[in-house]
C-alpha cells in the first residue's frame, strides 16, 4: 500500500479485524480508496471511520512536518501512555 515510504513523514498501520493482518497505509492511499481499504491477506474490505477527517488532518500535518525548516526542530512522537477509551468504535468491515 505504500509506494514511497521515504516521502512520508508518517503513515498509518491498520489492522484487519478478520485476520489481524497489518496494513501500512498513507493518507494518499486512504483518499484514493475513499476510506475503504482491502486487506492484502484475506481480501475483506476495511472501512476507515470518518476518512475525510483523517485525510485532511494528515495532509496538513504531513505538509507542516515535511517542511525543511520545521523538520529540523519538530518531531512527531506517539504517546505510548495513551489509553483508548472503550466507547471509541474500531475500524470495521
Amino acid at each position: 500500500m505504500l509506494e514511497r515510504i521515504d516521502r512520508l513523514v508518517f503513515y498509518f498501520q491498520i489492522e484487519c479485524a478478520m485476520c489481524h493482518n497489518l496494513l501500512k497505509v498513507s493518507h494518499v492511499v486512504m483518499e484514493e480508496q475513499k476510506g475503504i481499504l482491502i486487506c492484502s491477506l484475506c481480501g475483506k474490505s476495511i472501512k476507515v471511520p470518518d476518512p475525510e477527517m483523517i485525510i485532511k488532518a494528515s495532509k496538513d500535518l504531513n505538509a507542516y512536518l515535511g517542511d525543511n525548516l520545521n523538520a529540523k526542530f519538530i518531531k512527531l512522537i506517539l504517546n505510548d501512555k495513551f489509553k483508548v477509551e472503550d466507547a471509541v468504535p474500531a475500524a470495521g468491515h
